[in-house]
């Protein structure tokens, strides 16, 4: 470097830094609040929505069982069977 040259001093601020690229939350939460009606109306709209397909939309799903007779009761770590022929008929 020539001597005519000042010498680069280190910045505090980050490099394209600008002060009013500041947040300000107050000017955040006004226009929150001046919106506050457009705001709650998609709220309202959409959980609207939401309820309207949970009645209209056709069930998918499927419920079964099966049961067993002859089951008495659990001794041990197996069940206690008490079947007769006429419950193994089909």
């Amino acid at each position: 470097m020539a001597k005519d040259q000042p010498k680069p001093t280190a910045s505090i601020e980050p490099y394209g830094y600008y002060p009013e690229d500041e947040i300000d939350l107050s000017q955040i939460f006004s226009v929150i609040w001046r919106r506050r009606a457009i705001i709650l109306l998609t709220l309202f709209v959409c959980v609207g929505m939401a309820i309207l397909y949970c009645v209209i939309a056709k069930k998918k799903y499927l419920i079964s069982a099966q049961i067993s007779p002859g089951i008495t009761g659990y001794g041990g770590n197996a069940p206690q069977r008490n079947l007769s022929p006429k419950d193994l008929q089909s």
